[in-house]
């Protein structure tokens, strides 16, 4: 499609194809899908695994559509928006024997932790966080998948520092954490190529929309 033709989603077949990690596409996916009105029959979403190493590429050459990411792409290739952002909470098991309806700095330091990182090793925001206090968690299990930490939340002790919906999703308790960290953002990336594409520009619109729902 040239950048100049109009784009009646209601008429238009096209599969946008998004690339993501899991925990962003468990917070955004179903937005989007409910965003995306019912008498718009052709459009369609895929979802593909982000490969930060090849993203650009990607973007530049049309095999996707758009990259979600929390880390901000710094290319000049690339143009951004913020699509969504959530606080970042303790969320522990309903019944919990350590926890009470208010963590404490103390509390959430004597709970023993589960992280996600696709990395093998290295902290994460939340240890970054704690550092800057001079203080360190227990992580008593590292996984590289995100959307595991509800479900290993709700079958043990472990406390899990994940976005508010996420915890609310899972039935978990999500518990304001006792410092001060960053909140879980989502940014969305395209090509410059593809800025005035009318169907680009829908989809933004969505993705907007779908952050705000």
């Amino acid at each position: 499609m040239k950048p100049s033709e109009a784009f009646d989603p209601r008429r238009a077949r096209r599969r946008f194809r998004l690339s993501a990690g899991d925990q962003t596409a468990a917070m955004l996916a179903p937005r989007v899908m409910r965003t995306i009105a019912a008498d718009m029959p052709g459009i369609e979403l895929e979802v593909l695994p982000l490969r930060r190493d090849v993203v650009v590429h990607e973007l530049a050459s049309g095999q996707i559509d758009f990259a979600l990411d929390a880390i901000p792409l710094a290319d000049p290739q690339l143009l951004s928006m913020k699509v969504l952002e959530d606080e970042m909470v303790c969320a522990v098991r309903e019944g919990h024997p350590l926890v009470s309806r208010r963590l404490s700095l103390e509390q959430y330091l004597a709970l023993s932790h589960v992280h996600a990182s696709s990395r093998r090793q290295g902290p994460g925001l939340i240890d970054l966080s704690l550092k800057r206090l001079g203080k360190q968690r227990r992580i008593a299990l590292r996984v590289p998948y995100h959307l595991s930490l509800p479900h290993i939340v709700a079958a043990t002790d472990l406390a899990a520092s994940i976005p508010r919906s996420l915890a609310r999703a899972h039935a978990l308790r999500a518990l304001t954490l006792p410092f001060e960290t960053p909140p879980a953002e989502i940014y969305a990336f395209w090509h410059k190529s593809a800025n005035l594409d009318r169907g680009n520009q829908w989809f933004r619109e969505i993705l907007g929309r779908a952050g705000q729902a």
